[in-house]
């Protein structure tokens, strides 16, 4: 498995994410790899995979599980377009989705956050708190 992850973050696939998006699956393909590093890709079967999903969506939460089967849905889809497997067994476990934010913000709040939203060139949420 550390193999298949070294050689996603080498693919154009993963070049090809914006910065944000790639920083956020190394940070999780780290921790995929600190638990089936050592394994081969090919014993990554859906009951273990769907094992350990329930184990991070119990002793962490849903969002951080969400996070994890997400991101090796990613690898493991990149890995059976490079023929490192036939079938993609993530996909075969169900994922429950976290619950959606309820935030309301002050007006204050709104403007500091489309400042800052503005200063990370993060234009797609800038108008997210004007509704």
């Amino acid at each position: 498995m550390s193999r298949l992850i070294i050689a996603y973050k080498a693919s154009d696939e993963y070049a090809d994410l914006k910065p944000r998006t790639r920083k956020d699956y190394a940070y999780y393909l780290n921790k995929i790899e600190q638990v089936f590093g050592q394994n081969s890709v090919r014993s990554l079967s859906a009951r273990v995979i769907k094992t350990y999903y329930k184990r991070v969506r119990r002793e962490t939460s849903i969002t951080w599980a969400y996070h994890i089967l997400s991101t090796l849905r990613a690898v493991l889809s990149w890995a059976v377009s490079e023929d490192w497997i036939v079938h993609n067994p993530a996909h075969d476990v169900t994922m429950k989705s976290p619950q959606k934010r309820k935030v309301i913000l002050s007006p204050e709040q709104s403007q500091a956050y489309i400042a800052y939203a503005d200063k990370l060139g993060w234009y797609s949420i800038v108008p997210w708190p004007m509704f």
